[in-house]
């Protein structure tokens, strides 16, 4: 006598379900992304300046050109200690032989730097002057105060901002969207920050000054912030 297996429907069920899942139409789930930034620019004076200097000898005495070179510099130091606006930076001092080219000592070389730093430029072209005969004049450079670049960075930033959202707005309403998400900001570094410096090497500063007050003078420096997003549109 045979026995009759029950008919596995509910198998077969399943199998019916997955398949039309597989089979059936696939629907794109992507949705409309669009990359774009906004860029704010300002200008703005720098606030402090940067000048240095440089004590230099040559001897044939590697004493007597170290010597020559710590009252040089000494001199410097004490007359920038009476202006009470000014900070004094000593740096790179250097005693060094000088060869011929038959690899015999000449003679020696020495300097040192003197890094003047100051929100008051008026009382910098003063010291400057007074230091004419026995430094030699290598270059100046300026900057942003740190106070002054924190406020310039919150103003960027603000401005930056209400750029990124309006551009997002109006670039969604040409699409031909009222609303938009968005999906990625990313804020870059403000660039502009640092001005290159003025070279003037090798010059005493009388040559420069001509028995006047050197003139302290900054170039506009032109501070850029931008914000790069994606912003996702709704399905039509």
């Amino acid at each position: 006598m045979s026995t009759k297996l029950p008919w596995p429907r509910p198998f077969i069920t399943l199998s019916l379900i997955l398949t039309g899942l597989l089979i059936g139409p696939t629907v794109n789930a992507d949705p409309h992304r669009v990359h774009f930034e906004s860029t704010v620019t300002e200008t703005v004076m720098p606030d402090t300046f940067v000048v240095t200097l440089r004590a230099y000898e040559e001897g044939p005495d590697a004493t007597q050109v170290s010597r020559a070179i710590n009252r040089r510099m000494q001199q410097a130091l004490n007359r920038a200690k009476r202006f009470a606006d000014i900070t004094m930076q000593t740096e790179g001092y250097r005693v060094s032989p000088v060869y011929d080219r038959q690899h015999q000592l000449t003679h020696w070389r020495g300097q040192q730097r003197l890094r003047l730093t100051t929100q008051a430029p008026s009382q910098l072209s003063q010291l400057l002057q007074q230091l004419e005969s026995s430094l030699q004049y290598q270059h100046q450079s300026y900057r942003l105060s740190d106070a002054r670049l924190e406020t310039m960075r919150a103003q960027l930033l603000t401005q930056a901002t209400k750029h990124y959202r309006d551009k997002a707005q109006s670039l969604a309403r040409l699409l031909g969207h009222d609303r938009f998400k968005l999906a990625e900001t990313r804020i870059d570094p403000i660039q502009g920050l640092n001005a290159p410096p003025r070279p003037i090497l090798a010059r005493s500063l009388s040559e420069t000054s001509r028995n006047a007050e050197p003139a302290i003078e900054a170039d506009a420096v032109t501070l850029t912030q931008t914000i790069r997003g994606v912003m996702v549109l709704p399905d039509s």
